[in-house]
């Protein structure tokens, strides 16, 4: 159902119809692949950049889902454990504010 509806795969029966103005955030189980993997960079850096925001509008995204202080600073994406990636793709999934996760 998942595929279809992000049109990554077409139904083999009836259509699928959204609303023009939905706005979808897809978790894949290879989101946390798609995390930098250089040694310098860090989540609040690469969150940073990715939306080109200021440190404390990424901050506070990342600490909503639990990545806080210098673990987001200071750990570099690769050093960080797998649950944390989770949540750092997670936050990156959830900024856009999507109407359907």
């Amino acid at each position: 159902m998942a595929q279809a509806i992000t049109a990554r795969l077409a139904p083999t029966k009836g259509t699928v119809s959204t609303n023009p103005r939905l706005k979808l955030g897809y978790y894949s189980q290879h989101a946390v692949d798609s995390l930098p993997t250089t040694r310098d960079c860090s989540a609040l850096s690469h969150f940073m950049q990715l939306f080109d925001v200021p440190e404390m509008t990424a901050r506070a995204s990342l600490g909503r889902i639990g990545l806080q202080g210098k673990t987001a600073s200071h750990t570099t994406v690769p050093n960080l454990s797998g649950g944390q990636k989770v949540r750092l793709a997670l936050a990156i999934v959830m900024y856009e504010r999507p109407n359907l996760l």
